[in-house]
């Protein structure tokens, strides 16, 4: 929050006037197309992710896995959530915002129907995986 205080974005000026946009030029915005779209991924994606992360440990501790086993999933949940962050800029550049919107979108859902197909260690691992390159 510290470097934030110092950061001074200017607002859009006209007629010497500074204006602020109304609710009805925002849901203009809002209601382009490729706006909702991505509005609409980045509301499902970090949804799924938070009612398939919140319960896993806990569902992993019901099924007498154990707490070990039941952060190793988390730790690898973690590492898969953040090792494709080196290559996405690339990946972007090389295959399009909207496939990987898209496949943003679809390895989430991918993650829930496999978590849903059973409760095996590998289960879990593929699941929290798949969610976290989501």
């Amino acid at each position: 929050m510290v470097p934030l205080a110092f950061v001074h974005i200017r607002r859009a000026v006209q007629n010497g006037r500074r204006t602020r946009p109304t609710r009805a030029a925002i849901f203009a915005i809002l209601k382009r197309g490729p706006v909702l779209i991505a509005v609409c991924v980045g509301a499902v994606s970090p949804g799924i992710m938070v009612l398939l992360m919140t319960p896993t440990p806990l569902a992993m501790i019901g099924c007498d896995y154990g707490e070990a086993l039941a952060g190793d999933v988390v730790r690898w949940h973690v590492v898969a959530m953040f090792a494709p962050s080196f290559a996405t800029g690339f990946v972007i550049k090389r295959f399009g915002t909207r496939s990987v919107m898209v496949a943003g979108l679809a390895l989430p859902i991918a993650s829930a129907l496999t978590a849903a197909s059973g409760i095996s260690q590998n289960h879990f691992y593929g699941a929290l995986s798949l969610l976290g390159v989501g």
